[in-house]
Parts: C-alpha cells; structure tokens; sequence
C-alpha cells in the first residue's frame, strides 16, 4: 500500500524536494507517493544479486548498487529508455 501526502510537483521540485528525506518516495503522474518497505525476501533477493553481480563484473568498469532513483519516463519517440551504468561512462538511452 503507498501513502499519498497528497502533493503534486514536477520533475525538477520533486528531486530537490526528496533530498534528505528517509522515506522513500516516487512521482507518478505528477503526484508524491510514499513507497512501503520491502520484505525480508525481497531484502534476501537483492542482497543475493548484488552479492553475485559485484563478484562477476569488473569493479574498475561497473558500478553495482542496490538502492537508488532513476528516471523512466519514455524518451520523445516514446521508447523506454534503458539504462547502463558503467563507472567509465554515463548512463545512456
């Protein structure tokens, strides 16, 4: 279940806006939902992931993360846009 706080902001104000913040948050239509904690499972399953992702991958080349924001509005022509995030590189669409 989210929790509304009944607010509604752009792009721009909702990044500044979340800064500092520790609940967790996502801007869905232009509204601020509040996002609920994961389960013990799910904590498992990412922690596994990670695990096995930062053991195969070059750690000079990637960078493995567990918790962060991402952008996943469709580009102009309205393909997804998808995301590689390298160390060496910036994250591309």
């Amino acid at each position: 279940m989210n929790v509304q706080p009944h607010l509604q902001m752009d792009n721009t104000t909702f990044l500044d806006w979340i800064q500092g913040r520790e609940e967790r948050y996502e801007l869905a239509g232009g509204r601020v939902m509040m996002m609920t904690g994961a389960t013990i499972r799910h904590g498992l399953i990412v922690g596994n992931l990670f695990e096995l992702l930062r053991a195969r991958l070059d750690r000079k080349r990637w960078l493995v993360l567990t918790d962060f924001g991402i952008d996943v509005r469709p580009a102009r022509s309205g393909t997804p846009i998808s995301w590689s995030i390298s160390t060496g590189q910036r994250a591309t669409h």
